[in-house]
């Protein structure tokens, strides 16, 4: 058994589980988890969920890094994206951007990298400003991309 358990380590190991694991950070105050933990380890005093939390924008940066450095090597790549809209006089929703690429050593990859808030009705240009963005935090450069599809765009209005 582990004699000492870094704290840092310990709250990072923890935050991974609940993103891994897709849970509520409440878990981590719930007493099954409370009793699993003090049977392994009853001498280490684990972190709340508030101080788990505080270890989610490293591990996003890590992650963003770590995508933008795959798509850099992918050879092309595709993108999907889905609409969700509100039934709200505002028609704002949500965008979905998934990616498919292909790498240097001929395989498929999949990921969704972005949900981007749509505010108020879906326009092409809306629509050509969200994915921009995404494009640009990804580090996509245009002559990588294969092709963009979209949905059926029952969603989507003429207009700018």
């Amino acid at each position: 058994m582990c004699s000492n358990v870094d704290p840092q380590s310990l709250r990072r190991v923890m935050a991974e589980w609940i993103i891994a694991d897709g849970l509520p950070f409440f878990a981590i105050e719930g007493r099954g988890f409370h009793n699993l933990m003090n049977f392994l380890r009853p001498d280490v005093d684990y972190p709340g969920r508030l101080t788990v939390m505080k270890e989610l924008p490293l591990l996003a940066s890590e992650l963003l890094f770590k995508l933008q450095e795959q798509i850099k090597s992918m050879l092309a790549v595709s993108f999907t994206l889905d609409f969700w809209s509100a039934k709200d006089k505002l028609q704002s929703g949500f965008m979905s951007v998934n990616l498919t690429g292909i790498t240097s050593i001929m395989e498929f990859q999949e990921a969704t990298i972005a949900m981007e808030l749509i505010p108020g009705k879906h326009t092409g240009l809306v629509t050509a400003k969200a994915l921009s963005r995404v494009l640009v935090r990804f580090c996509v450069k245009a002559k990588n991309i294969g092709g963009i599809t979209t949905d059926d765009g029952s969603a989507m209005t003429p207009g700018n």
